[in-house]
């Protein structure tokens, strides 16, 4: 992925596409709510530095240790975009295939991915390959039990491919995440 991709933001963009779509309006981008949650003002953040190597080693280690992780399996980011846009380096097995509908950077982050539904991708995890998922999904918020997700992970996984499962917003369901807690 060579530039970057739009990621949120646009509303009147959308507004003007999908004209009798329901008022109002509610804006869910990362980061611009003109509404902000209560306290938030309150909250003070140190941007004059970036933390340091030991500082960031001990976050990394203590989500190794929460989430039991073997090795090193946990690699703190700035957000799940950076993430995605670090897969095409990662020599993930192809072909690649993202989960539709979905976010725009699933479909991009892997060079000539394919949509695919998750009943289609269940039926061809044989094939192997590498697929791009979402849960909950956007922009439609299909929630995938996680025994339905770690089916698809243990199909693609006996035919040598991999599943990348994006749970960025699994906070608002409990019991929802494929990681034990």
């Amino acid at each position: 992925m060579r530039e970057w991709t739009i990621h949120g933001g646009r509303l009147a963009e959308a507004q003007l596409h999908y004209r009798d779509a329901p008022t109002p309006w509610l804006d869910l981008s990362t980061g611009i709510n003109p509404e902000p949650w209560p306290g938030a003002d309150a909250l003070t953040f140190d941007w004059t530095r970036l933390p340091d190597d030991a500082a960031l080693h001990a976050l990394e280690t203590t989500a190794m240790r929460y989430f039991a992780a073997r090795g090193p399996q946990v690699l703190a980011l700035p957000g799940t975009e950076f993430g995605l846009r670090g897969l095409a380096t990662l020599g993930l097995p192809g072909p690649f295939r993202h989960i539709w509908p979905g976010y725009r950077t699933h479909a991009e982050a892997l060079p000539g991915s394919a949509p695919i539904s998750f009943e289609a991708a269940m039926e061809r995890a044989a094939q192997g390959g590498t697929i791009v998922l979402a849960n909950p999904s956007n922009p439609d918020g299909r929630l995938l039990a996680p025994a339905d997700v770690m089916a698809l992970a243990w199909r693609l996984a006996r035919s040598g491919g991999w599943l990348v499962v994006d749970e960025a917003f699994i906070d608002a369901e409990d019991g929802g995440s494929i990681v034990p807690l």
